[in-house]
């Protein structure tokens, strides 16, 4: 993605929760505000249940996530396939988004 850039980062926690997280700092607050801003919007767009998290403001960082119960039905290759759908969701909705902070900033 172009600035600002942020880490995408897939995860399952200890309760079984599979997590697709981009995390945003420093310069990121004002696209992350923007986005929270859209958060209905980008939702309804992409069929996600995203999350919008400000973790700290000095220095800044929050994350944009989208969560899914792993369940014990899931299979390994499925669990992966339902991140790779919401990772591809998710960048797909994001990344014009994140090219239309470039140019405003130019």
């Amino acid at each position: 993605m172009p600035p600002p850039r942020g880490a995408l980062t897939a995860d399952r926690t200890v309760d079984g929760e599979l997590g697709l997280f981009l995390v945003l700092s420093g310069g990121g607050c004002a696209a992350f505000e923007a986005l929270a801003g859209e958060a209905h919007a980008l939702r309804q767009e992409s069929g996600l249940d995203l999350s919008f998290e400000i973790r700290s403001s000095e220095p800044f960082k929050a994350s944009i996530a989208v969560k899914h119960k792993a369940g014990a039905a899931l299979s390994e290759a499925d669990q992966r396939a339902r991140l790779e759908g919401a990772a591809i969701h998710m960048l797909t909705l994001l990344r014009p988004r994140s090219a239309a902070f470039v140019q405003a900033a130019e």
